[in-house]
């Protein structure tokens, strides 16, 4: 039985977002997840009798732009406190690869 040879592991370690392409990125995913969520709540919010009060299910069709635009600011903010801590700490998140 011949012996596997075990795969050198490099570390690695993530120095810099790119504040603007990732919040970008994630505003969209947000906004994609957010979809069948806001029709679920529209379609609940509908059957809700008239007479008592209630969200207008039309307010939901903009729940996922202001949940995208929300993870954008956010997330812009995260990534620049990250990118501010590692240049301040002088390190970063550290991780280890291995090459196949």
């Amino acid at each position: 039985m011949a012996k596997k040879k075990k795969a050198a592991l490099k570390t690695m370690r993530l120095s810099e977002f790119a504040i603007f392409q990732n919040s970008k990125f994630l505003a969209v995913l947000y906004f994609l997840i957010s979809i069948p969520v806001a029709l679920i709540f529209a379609l609940m919010l509908m059957s809700i009798p008239a007479d008592k009060p209630h969200l207008s299910a039309l307010f939901m069709i903009f729940v996922p732009f202001l949940y995208s635009a929300g993870a954008f600011l956010f997330s812009a903010l995260g990534f620049a406190i990250y990118n501010w801590m590692v240049g301040f700490m002088g390190g970063g998140i550290e991780f280890k690869v291995e090459q196949k």
